[in-house]
Parts: C-alpha cells; structure tokens; sequence
C-alpha cells in the first residue's frame, strides 16, 4: 500500500518457522490460549508496514482504533502469513492446517479462518475444476470454514496517555518469570500422583 513506514518504530525481525505457524494455527484451532496480546493506544502515529513472512501487512489508514503492537506482533503476523501468503492450506479430510501446494482437498488457510463469500467463489470453482460434486465441496468447507472462530484470543489495551516508561513497565510485569508449577506440584493439585 501507499501507507509510510514509521521511521521511529523498531519492530523485531520476523523470526517464526513455517512449523511455528503451523502450531500456532492448532493452538487456534484446538481453543488453546496464546498468550495476551499488549497493544498501546497511539491515535497519533502515521500508518506504518511491516513484513511478515516475505508479506508486507499495512496498518488501516483512517482507523480510529490504531493501537501499537507492545507484544504479540509475531503470533499476529504469523497468522496473517499463513493467511496471505498462499503457501498455507487446510486439509479438509485431515481438518488441519499444513504447508504445501494446492490440491484436491486443499481449502486455502484464509478461508478456513474466515466465514466469508469468497469461499463459495472457491467452492464453485474448485468443483468444476477437479470434477467434483459442488454440494460435497461445500459440506466439506462449510464445516471447515471458521475453524477458528472459538479460537481464544485476549489483548490488554493501555491508554493512549501512558508514558513509553510506563508501557516498558507494564510489558516487563507481563513478561516476567514467575515460580514454576513442577510436575509434582501438579500432579498434587490435581489428585493425579501415584
């Protein structure tokens, strides 16, 4: 897009695998959490790119909401490569997301993520493409389509009059290492020792 990248922003290089998506997407899929998303208010920041994966992702322009991406910016780019980058599927007779090249019962991952029209475009032309029954296709999207949609994502939102210190603090606080549970410890809590 025609969006400027903010020369201030310092985003994290892309870091993830192609098998780090794919089990971020089955934490997705199966309603596991993924951890909290931190996002900052920040109205007043010109619109920036990023790259993910080899995609560029533009913020909206005009949004109202524009908030900075504290932490969680990988988990969210990740998804939106698997989306967008036509590399990512879901197998509709596996029901699970993988890495490859189109075929027969390869659903393309953005459709799988989203309820949308754009998969009776696909359905239509998937079926006639492959010489398949429409209907079967369809039942097979249909059922597929959303698989995501319980997925369990939370954010905190900070207020946009927070200082950057405060921010760093808070990001800190989130991100800090607690006393670990050991396995002992669960199993006792959970009545499950022997």
């Amino acid at each position: 897009g025609n969006a400027r990248k903010n020369p201030r922003a310092q985003t994290r290089e892309w870091t993830w695998t192609d098998g780090q998506i794919l089990s971020l997407l089955d934490s997705l899929q199966q309603g596991y959490r993924i951890g909290t998303l931190l996002l900052w208010e920040q109205h007043h920041r010109e619109p920036s790119t990023e790259r993910f994966g080899g995609l560029e992702v533009a913020s909206p322009t005009g949004w109202a909401g524009t908030a900075l991406v504290v932490d969680g910016q990988q988990r969210m780019g990740a998804i939106h490569a698997a989306a967008m980058s036509g590399r990512f599927w879901f197998d509709l007779q596996a029901g699970c997301f993988l890495v490859g090249e189109a075929g027969l019962w390869m659903l393309p991952a953005e459709l799988a993520m989203t309820s949308t029209a754009k998969a009776i475009d696909w359905i239509d032309l998937h079926a006639a493409e492959h010489g398949l029954d429409r209907d079967m296709v369809f039942d097979c999207v249909a059922h597929a389509a959303g698989v995501l949609d319980h997925a369990d994502v939370s954010a905190i939102v900070l207020p946009s009059d927070w200082t950057a210190a405060r921010v760093a603090e808070q990001y800190r606080l989130m991100n800090s290492t607690g006393t670990p549970l050991t396995a002992a410890e669960l199993e006792r809590a959970t009545g499950t020792e022997e």
